[in-house]
């Protein structure tokens, strides 16, 4: 099972990660969700999947170790590749980790729908957020770092990062709004519930953004 697909693009001097979401308590994603959209962008392209579902801070099968690895490895293709421009895209915890990673990269935009933005216990239940709780409980039994966005965003902060969510969906509406205050964050109210990226990439807007966003040169 791949965790990851890499297309490399001679003519590009920008780079895309999309980066997969949860999948359910069973099993995860059972296919990278984004490459569809991804086949319509010229430029290089990452997609991930991060199999153990531990929103990307922990190793990615046949990828990284540890979540610094990870970082690693995209900074030298990044380096290696000539990469300008860098986007993240992700859903859900592919939202949650596309801000992360985009902090880290210092990337140029991120796309994040319905992510979650702290998976502290003590906030989720604060929130009456009560998905995936095995899983927020076993990240925080392993001690990983970086699982609250607000501390991540005091310190870096990706250039412009979209947030997509659902005003009806209260606890999605809460984790959107805890980090509307920090440089460059932009939140869109859009109803779709927490597949709200289904919406948004059925009207084009996502391949639409993207598209603009590798066409500068």
């Amino acid at each position: 099972m791949r965790s990851v697909k890499i297309h490399s693009s001679s003519a590009s001097n920008s780079l895309v990660i999309f980066l997969t979401s949860y999948g359910n308590d069973q099993q995860p994603a059972p296919g990278f969700e984004w490459i569809n959209i991804a086949s319509e962008i010229s430029a290089h392209k990452i997609l991930i999947r991060d199999l153990s579902q531990h929103w990307y801070l922990g190793s990615i099968l046949d990828f990284s170790i540890n979540y610094d690895d990870t970082i690693a490895r995209l900074k030298h293709y990044i380096t290696t590749n000539l990469i300008e421009r860098i986007a993240v895209v992700g859903s859900s915890m592919g939202g949650f980790a596309a801000i992360n990673i985009g902090a880290a990269l210092k990337a140029d935009l991120v796309l994040a729908f319905a992510p979650q933005t702290c998976l502290n216990p003590e906030f989720l239940t604060t929130i009456n957020d009560r998905r995936w709780q095995w899983k927020t409980r076993e990240m925080e039994g392993i001690g990983y770092d970086r699982r609250d966005l607000t501390e991540i965003l005091s310190v870096d902060r990706p250039k412009e990062t979209h947030v997509y969510f659902d005003p009806t969906l209260d606890m999605d509406k809460q984790h959107a709004r805890r980090i509307s205050d920090y440089g460059g964050v932009i939140l869109h109210e859009v109803e779709g519930g927490h597949l709200v990226a289904k919406v948004i990439a059925k009207a084009g807007i996502i391949t639409q953004k993207l598209t603009t966003f590798v066409s500068i040169k």
